[in-house]
């Protein structure tokens, strides 16, 4: 008998919004927050909707967590493509993390064929260079674009989410697409900590390496069915021969299926550096302004422009001749020279770095840009990551002396 459990008791819905009662039992409670309900907002009626598919945002949240668990889920009722698709996107964690046991079971009560014709698109809309490739990818589709609040700006983030939400109305209204936005406290129902502990051995942590992918694909189904939509797109960040592990996969988001619908995980063909050079094209070629939203470190949702996920963007627009303030950045002397010092003294750059050099060795042409960008130029990531002055910092980072410093700088 299975010790680990978690019953469905009741899907409940109030106009736009559903909420999920559920008991969990066993050692793997320890997963779950147990003081935050779990509830979507969605910005259209939901009583068309079937259970079954009601549940597909709950399940795609918990299924891989009883999975590590091997814990058992008893559900009322279920999505009849949703259930035979669990199997084929589950292979996908298997194959991706072979260190660890992806076992658990499913009691369900009902089994719904939730049928009929299908057409149109939507896309998954972050606002960064991944979605935002994947739109003018498919102009010609018309997608609807969906936004999550919850994802990477926090429940409590009202400032943060407004600016977002301006952003999606703004874009979907430059290319009269439809949009969406759907609220949901699926981060705050688990304990992210707690997980990224349990599957340390993965090398990666819960919601990159586990959660996201399939979750934000779980909370599209009710949209999708109500809009009769037939393909989501949700957009890749690497590419397929990159062999990197990571929740949103072409392994695992290409086998999910709800309704009579498909999921593509678009782009994965493509490394940043391309994708980023065709938007640059784009605006060429349209005259069309593209703003970037691509940092999750910064409370307000905009770009903090003092990140490495900033930093690298805006060095990937730069090798493509184009100026980072013109994308949503702050592009100046000042952030130029902690991006210098940031990579040659702090970030591993990895080989994340290795298509923005190629690219900036082809575009740098002038004396004055060739001095200017001299130290990135003429070394490898490889070298990037052997500095002296990065040897430095980390044996530093391992003293106490690192830690006065970091207290000393919280503490300003």
């Amino acid at each position: 008998m299975n010790m680990n459990s978690l019953v469905l008791t009741e899907i409940k819905t109030s106009g736009n919004i559903v909420e999920y009662s559920y008991s969990v039992a066993g050692e793997w409670s320890r997963f779950f927050s147990g003081s935050d309900t779990f509830f979507i907002e969605y910005d259209f009626p939901l009583d068309d909707v079937p259970e079954g598919v009601l549940a597909i945002p709950f399940l795609c949240n918990i299924l891989p967590i009883s999975w590590v668990s091997n814990a058992e889920i008893n559900v009322p009722a279920i999505d009849h493509d949703f259930l035979k698709s669990i199997p084929e996107f589950k292979q996908g964690y298997i194959d991706m993390y072979p260190m660890i046991n992806f076992e658990g079971t499913m009691l369900v009560g009902q089994v719904e064929r939730n049928e009929g014709i299908r057409s149109g698109c939507a896309s998954l809309f972050s606002g960064g260079a991944d979605s935002i490739h994947t739109m003018i990818s498919h102009l010609d589709e018309g997608p609807a674009l969906i936004c999550i609040w919850g994802a990477d700006v926090c429940l409590d983030d009202e400032g943060g989410w407004k600016r977002v939400k301006t952003h999606l109305i703004e874009t979907a209204g430059d290319y009269d697409f439809d949009y969406t936005t759907i609220k949901s406290s699926f981060r705050k129902v688990i304990d992210e900590d707690e997980l990224s502990k349990y599957i340390s051995r993965s090398g990666d942590c819960w919601w990159h390496g586990f959660q996201h992918g399939i979750a934000l694909i779980g909370h599209t189904a009710p949209y999708m069915y109500a809009n009769k939509l037939r393909t989501l797109y949700i957009a890749s960040s690497f590419r397929i021969q990159d062999n990197v592990s990571i929740a949103s996969h072409y392994s695992i988001d290409n086998f999910v299926r709800f309704a009579n619908s498909n999921v593509i995980h678009d782009g994965a063909t493509h490394h940043r550096q391309e994708k980023i050079g065709e938007i640059c094209n784009y605006s060429d070629e349209t005259g069309k302004k593209v703003s970037m939203r691509v940092c999750w470190q910064s409370i307000g949702g905009g770009n903090c422009s003092n990140c490495e996920k900033c930093f690298r963007t805006m060095l990937a627009i730069t090798a493509e001749g184009h100026n980072p303030a013109d994308y949503g950045f702050i592009w100046n002397k000042q952030v130029i020279r902690k991006v210098k010092y940031s990579i040659l003294w702090r970030y591993s750059v990895f080989l994340r770095y290795g298509p923005i050099i190629e690219r900036m060795r082809e575009t740098i042409v002038t004396k004055k840009q060739k001095k200017q960008w001299r130290w990135l130029i003429t070394r490898t990531p490889e070298q990037l990551d052997n500095t002296f002055g990065k040897k430095i910092f980390n044996c530093v980072r391992k003293t106490r002396i690192w830690r006065f410093i970091r207290t000393n700088m919280c503490n300003q």
